[in-house]
């Protein structure tokens, strides 16, 4: 576990308290490893393995997503699953019964966080009772250094009654969005978590 760097009121996307993490050696070579080997990367269609991939960053979105399970890993002590599932991951994080999912974005998406829940016709539940909502503020592949900002989180249930749904910016999809300023500060759920674990 690290004690993080936290900040306060002068992060824009959130305007509360977050949770500075970076992610360096070998975390972060863990995280660039096991990018290539994720379920997601089977998904076909433009979008399939994930929109922030390109020619010159084959596994950016599967990175990203590492990272961010990472940094909360380092917040909290909890171990990081890097195994390649059939059809995904249901959780990232399960504390007791409570299963948790990390997203972290990579820009800060103008202070909210997405959720897919449609893809074309297809509709997507949520699954866990808690998500957690942070921002890639850095992400370095020559140096293997990656910086976090891990906001906060909501759980299922508030989500499902005050998210906003908003078509996906790329592609055939809808997402919820989950205003930043919104969640609940991530302080409160690593103490939880400490004193459970």
């Amino acid at each position: 576990m690290v004690e993080p760097k936290w900040l306060s009121g002068r992060v824009s996307v959130s305007k509360q308290e977050a949770a500075h993490v970076f992610i360096e050696g070998d975390d972060y070579l863990v995280c660039k490893k096991y990018a290539f080997h994720r379920w997601s990367n089977q998904k076909k269609g433009p979008w399939g393995s994930g929109i922030l991939n390109s020619e010159d960053d084959e596994r950016r979105t599967e990175r990203l997503g590492l990272i961010g399970e990472m940094a909360f890993a380092k917040l909290t002590g909890l171990p990081v699953d890097v195994e390649e599932h059939q059809f995904g991951d249901q959780y990232d994080f399960m504390v007791r019964d409570v299963t948790m999912d990390i997203k972290l974005s990579s820009n800060g998406n103008h202070g909210v966080g997405f959720l897919k829940i449609r893809d074309n016709d297809v509709v997507i539940p949520l699954k866990c009772r808690v998500y957690i909502f942070g921002v890639c503020t850095l992400d370095d592949r020559e140096r293997e250094r990656a910086g976090t900002l891990i906001l906060g989180y909501q759980t299922r249930e508030w989500i499902e009654l005050n998210a906003v749904e908003a078509p996906g910016r790329a592609g055939d999809w809808t997402n919820l969005e989950i205003p930043f300023n919104q969640l609940i500060p991530i302080r409160d759920l690593i103490e939880q978590i400490k004193n459970v674990v």
